[in-house]
């Protein structure tokens, strides 16, 4: 067996070398840190220097500005670090969110049963949602 036969990919398992990535599949993973960097620093300064013909009256902070605004999504895709910072601030704002929903859940267990009619109101009720009875607790 020859070196070119080894190479060779029968026909089940076509996908097998050209799928070489499967650990991350983000895509920062597909290019190298240079080309990414090199991608960013290109967007901010394409958007400083538009921020410059568009605004002919901007100062340095508005080149700033706007080349930063047109980096970020580049900075967020391209490179590791803003690729992990990107998720790190999706699962806090997860994790923030299920508190908030089991903080309503558990205000929302707070109920007062009418003596009457059997209804569930809220603890902000002094008479029943229902029928009308003033509730005690």
């Amino acid at each position: 067996m020859t070196s070119s036969d080894s190479d060779e990919v029968s026909p089940g398992d076509w996908n097998y070398r050209h799928d070489t990535n499967n650990d991350d599949e983000t895509l920062s993973a597909n290019t190298d840190a240079l080309t990414s960097w090199g991608i960013v620093i290109i967007a901010f300064l394409v958007g400083g220097i538009g921020s410059v013909v568009i605004i002919p009256s901007s100062n340095f902070l508005s080149f700033l500005f706007f080349g930063s605004l047109v980096a970020s999504p580049f900075w967020i895709i391209f490179t590791e670090l803003g690729a992990t910072w990107f998720m790190n601030r999706v699962v806090e704002s997860g994790s923030n969110q299920s508190n908030q929903t089991n903080n309503t859940t558990k205000e929302s267990r707070n109920k007062i049963i009418c003596q009457d009619c059997g209804w569930q109101n809220t603890q902000e009720n002094n008479y029943c949602h229902d029928c009308g009875t003033e509730l005690t607790n």
